[in-house]
């Protein structure tokens, strides 16, 4: 999955997964968490293809990508009607970087 960088929307250009996918823990991984589409994108085709245990980390996040994943909505378990969070892992966002750093 990358973004395009003319739209910013998540473009597809591989994908291949291992058989017995629900069984197996999912770590969906990104430098940067910056607009978030991408990362929904992402999330949401391993749900498609049957992943359950699923865990997005990310060095970087910006508010706005944070925000657009937390709004995605995205069903993190198939036997139930409600929605459960999924944890997202960020080490820093950049607002802290440049209050740290200047």
């Amino acid at each position: 999955m990358s973004a395009c960088t003319a739209t910013l929307e998540p473009v597809e250009y591989y994908f291949k997964m291992p058989d017995g996918l629900a069984e197996r823990d999912v770590i969906v991984v990104d430098p940067m968490l910056a607009t978030g589409n991408s990362a929904v994108a992402a999330v949401s085709r391993l749900k498609r293809a049957g992943a359950t245990k699923l865990r997005f980390v990310c060095l970087l996040a910006a508010p706005q990508g944070v925000q657009t994943f937390a709004l995605a909505r995205i069903p993190m378990c198939r036997s139930s009607r409600r929605l459960w969070a999924m944890r997202v892992t960020a080490c820093m966002e950049p607002s802290d970087l440049t209050r740290r750093y200047r």
